[in-house]
C-alpha cells in the first residue's frame, strides 16, 4: 500500500465517526419530522372522526325529538283527550283515554308513560283505580300505567307549567320519572277544546331508549365513545349508565374539568381522566332555546395512546432501525466509496418516501369509505343513501324513466334488543342488509336510512314491479334464523317518483312505511290511505 493510499484510508477512517454522527443527526431531524406530520394527520383524523359521528347522532337526535313532538301532538289532537279534558267526570270519556293511552304504550314501549295533565280552576274528585283521587290544577287526569301517577305531577313540572303559560310544546330537562325513577325527557303538547286550552298530553321515552340510539351506535376502535351533557352540566346519555343525572357537584374534579370545557365552549381539547390521557371533540346541538331551555352537548372521546398509534410506532420504528442502521452505515462507509453510500440513501430515501404514499394513499381511501359506509351492515350510510337517491331522481327528470324506493323498518327490533342483547340486534341488521343485497338487482342502491330502517333505490322499476321486489325481501327476512324462537319480519312502504322533489319523496314513502306499522306490521304498504 503506498504512502498516498495508507493516508487516503486513514483520513477515510477518521472521517467515518463524523460522517456517521452527522447522518445519526439528519435522520433523527428526518425522523422527528415525520413524527409531528403524523401527530397532525392522527389529530386530524379524530377530528374529522369526532366531526362526522357527533354530526350524525346530532342530527339524528332533532329528528327523534320532531317525533317526539308529533306524537305529543297527536295525543293532544285525538278527540278522546280533548272530550276527556272538557269533561274530566265522564267516566266513559276516561275510559276511551285510558285505553287509548294504554294502547299506545304497548305499541311503543320505549315510552315510560303517556300522561295527560288537567287545567281546572276548581279541584275536582275522580275515581282511578277503585280509588277517589283529588285533581288540581295541573296535576295528571289519566295515564297509561294503571293510574299509578293520577293526581301527580302540577305546575311545579317545567313541561306543565310551560303549556299552562302558553307555549305550543315544551322539551324538558332529563329528570327522574315520577312512575319508576328511572331518567326520562318529558315532550308536552297543549290539549285544546274549541279552541281552549284544557291541558296538556305528555310522552315521555326513557333515556336508556335514547342512549341505546344516539350514544352506543357511536363506539369506535377499541376506544372511541359518545357521550351527551346538558347545560346544567349533567350526564344526561352515557354508555355507562352510572354516570347518568350525577349531580355536577358530585363529580370527580377530573369530571368537572372536562365539563367545565365542554360548557365553556370548546371544540377541541385534550385532558387526563383517571391517568388516561385523551383527546374530545364537541358538537352542540341546535335548538329552539323557548320550547326547550338547556343545550345540549354531543361529546366524542378517544384514549390518546390509540389515536397517536400510527405516529408512536414511526417513531419507535424509526428508532431501532437507526441505532441498527448506525453499525451498517459505518460498514459501508468503511468499505464502499462516497458514490456508493449516496446510493444507498438515495434507493433508501425512495423507499420511505414509497411507504409513505402507500400509507398515505391508504389513509385516504379508508376516510372515503368512512365517509359513505354504515360501520355494522357496510350498507350506505343515511348522508349517502339520501345523495343517491337526489342523484338517481336527477337522472330520471333527463331520461324519463320510472324510480322506485322502498322504505323498510324491522318490526319490534327495540324489544328483540332488549330481551337477547345487542349483539343479537347487530346480527339481525347485518343479515337484513344480507338478505336485502341479494334479493335485489345490481343497479339498485341499498342503504341503512336509520338504527333499523333501510332504503332500497330502484332505478327504471315502476312502482309495481318495486312491491314484488319488497315482498321477495319480507320472504327472505322470515328466514332468518339467528335464534330459532325468533322471526324477523319488516314493514315497508313502496313509492314511484311522481316528479316531486327528493324530500317530498321520501316523506311520502315514510308515510306509507308508518301506515304499515299502524295496519298490523309484517306488511307493504304502496297505496297511501285517506287520512
Amino acid at each position: 500500500m503506498t504512502i498516498d493510499s495508507s493516508r487516503r484510508t486513514k483520513n477515510f477512517m477518521q472521517a467515518v465517526p463524523v460522517m456517521v454522527t452527522i447522518l445519526v443527526i439528519l435522520v433523527l431531524i428526518y425522523t422527528l419530522i415525520l413524527y409531528n406530520r403524523e401527530i397532525e394527520s392522527s389529530k386530524r383524523e379524530f377530528i374529522e372522526i369526532g366531526s362526522k359521528l357527533t354530526g350524525q347522532s346530532a342530527n339524528g337526535m332533532e329528528m327523534w325529538l320532531e317525533d317526539q313532538i308529533r306524537m305529543s301532538s297527536l295525543i293532544a289532537d285525538h278527540p278522546v283527550i280533548a272530550l276527556l279534558c272538557n269533561d274530566p267526570t265522564d267516566p266513559v270519556a276516561r275510559y276511551e283515554a285510558r285505553i287509548f293511552l294504554e294502547g299506545l304504550n304497548r305499541r311503543y314501549p320505549y315510552y315510560e308513560v303517556l300522561p295527560v295533565a288537567l287545567f281546572t280552576e276548581d279541584p275536582l274528585d275522580v275515581v282511578s283505580r277503585k280509588m277517589t283521587k283529588r285533581i288540581d290544577n295541573g296535576e295528571f287526569l289519566v295515564d297509561s300505567v294503571s293510574g299509578n301517577i293520577v293526581g301527580e305531577g302540577g305546575l311545579e313540572l317545567s313541561y306543565i307549567k310551560a303549556i299552562y303559560e302558553g307555549k305550543d310544546y315544551y322539551i324538558s330537562e332529563i329528570y327522574p320519572s315520577i312512575n319508576s325513577g328511572e331518567p326520562i325527557i318529558a315532550i308536552s303538547h297543549p290539549v285544546r277544546y274549541n279552541g281552549q286550552l284544557k291541558g296538556a298530553a305528555v310522552v315521555a321515552p326513557k333515556i336508556e331508549y335514547f342512549s341505546s340510539r344516539f350514544v352506543e351506535p357511536a363506539m369506535y376502535g377499541e376506544s372511541g365513545y359518545m357521550f351527551i351533557i346538558d347545560g346544567r352540566g349533567l350526564v344526561v346519555s352515557h354508555p355507562d349508565s352510572g354516570f347518568i343525572m350525577t349531580e355536577y357537584e358530585e363529580q370527580s374534579h377530573e369530571i368537572k374539568d372536562i365539563i367545565n370545557r365542554i360548557l365553556m365552549g370548546q371544540t377541541y381539547f385534550r385532558d387526563v381522566y383517571e391517568d388516561v390521557d385523551k383527546s374530545y371533540y364537541v358538537k352542540r346541538v341546535e335548538h329552539n332555546m323557548d320550547n326547550h331551555p338547556y343545550e345540549w352537548y354531543m361529546v366524542f372521546t378517544m384514549n390518546n395512546d390509540e389515536i397517536y398509534s400510527d405516529a408512536d410506532q414511526l417513531l419507535q420504528t424509526s428508532i431501532t432501525l437507526l441505532l441498527g442502521g448506525v453499525v451498517v452505515i459505518g460498514v459501508i462507509l468503511y468499505y464502499y466509496t462516497r458514490s456508493f453510500e449516496d446510493k444507498v440513501r438515495e434507493i433508501q430515501q425512495l423507499e420511505l418516501n414509497r411507504k409513505l404514499e402507500i400509507e398515505v394513499a391508504a389513509r385516504t381511501s379508508h376516510l372515503a369509505e368512512m365517509a359513505v359506509r354504515d360501520g355494522l351492515t357496510k350498507l350506505y350510510n343515511h348522508e349517502a343513501t339520501y345523495k343517491a337517491l337526489g342523484v338517481a331522481v336527477d337522472g330520471s327528470r333527463v331520461s324519463l324513466q320510472p324510480i322506485s324506493v322502498i322504505m323498510l323498518d324491522l318490526d319490534h327490533f327495540k324489544t328483540l334488543n332488549d330481551t337477547y342483547g345487542h349483539q343479537f340486534g347487530d346480527q339481525v341488521l347485518k343479515q337484513t342488509a344480507q338478505v336485502i343485497q341479494k334479493t335485489v338487482r345490481n343497479t339498485d342502491i341499498v342503504g341503512r336510512y336509520g338504527g333499523e330502517e333501510f332504503m332500497v333505490i330502484l332505478p327504471g322499476a315502476p312502482k309495481q314491479s318495486a312491491v314484488t321486489t319488497a315482498k321477495r325481501i319480507a320472504e327472505g327476512l322470515r328466514k332468518i334464523k339467528v335464534d330459532e324462537e325468533v322471526t324477523i319480519t319488516a314493514s315497508m312502504g313502496v313509492a314511484a317518483w311522481i316528479g316531486e322533489d327528493v324530500d317530498e319523496l321520501v316523506a311520502r314513502v315514510d308515510k306509507l312505511l308508518y301506515q304499515a306499522k299502524d295496519n298490523g306490521r309484517d306488511r307493504v304498504e304502496s297505496i297511501l290511505e285517506d287520512t
